[in-house]
């Protein structure tokens, strides 16, 4: 007999499709970019012959792990970076000109925001406050020539 193609299908319907050839299924998981409980992989492959009874062994997807974005507004940079990394998220750095001294080095923003559900491994862009002194033009009587 020939085993069935199963690749793509959900775990589901790949089961019922081998099974009612009258074959046997093993399920390996396994990480992956495809979306949850897709059939990514399968052994012996699509088309090949078998014998009544023999086992299939289709890898399913679990996707990828998700992980919630922590806030990491309002906090130094450094304490970002540990509360980010702790997170499996890694922080993507940009400076923003800031006027007041008190947000020198402050994460005054994020993308995504706090509590949004990401890949584990995903980017948080971290906006950090740099501060500058405001430019003041000297005072007094400009020299003439």
């Amino acid at each position: 007999m020939t085993v069935p193609d199963v690749v793509g299908l959900s775990r589901d319907s790949a089961e019922n499709r081998i099974t009612s050839e009258g074959l046997d299924v093993a399920i390996r998981e396994e990480e992956s970019d495809e979306r949850e409980d897709e059939v990514i992989a399968q052994d012996p492959g699509g088309g090949s012959r078998v014998d009544r009874g023999d086992t299939v062994t289709i890898t399913v997807s679990t996707g990828r792990e998700q992980v919630d974005v922590p806030s990491v507004t309002g906090i130094s940079i450094a304490d970002a970076n540990g509360i980010l990394r702790r997170a499996g998220l890694d922080a993507l750095q940009r400076d923003r000109v800031v006027t007041d001294p008190a947000q020198d080095g402050i994460v005054i923003e994020q993308r995504p925001p706090p509590g949004v559900e990401v890949e584990k491994g995903s980017s948080v862009i971290i906006v950090v406050g740099r501060f500058e002194e405001p430019f003041e033009p000297p005072t007094g009587e400009v020299p003439t020539p």
